[in-house]
């Protein structure tokens, strides 16, 4: 059977600016070519100065990636 690696990539505090979007699908490419696959968070991105989403929500990201 062969394994599946994986890393959830979630923000639990400040959140992304959006100018980081293009490092972020740098980051993802390496990690593709190591045999990574990745799971972003939809709450990544700043929204609201450097908040993303709600504690609640985040934690909830970050909870579902530990599930999975």
């Amino acid at each position: 059977m062969k394994h599946i690696h994986q890393a959830g990539i979630v923000c639990c505090s400040n959140a992304l600016p959006i100018t980081t979007r293009e490092e972020l699908e740098q980051l993802q490419q390496t990690l593709q070519a190591e045999g990574i696959q990745t799971r972003l968070s939809p709450h990544l991105f700043a929204v609201d100065g450097v908040r993303s989403a709600s504690a609640k929500q985040r934690a909830q990201d970050l909870m579902s990636f530990y599930l999975d």
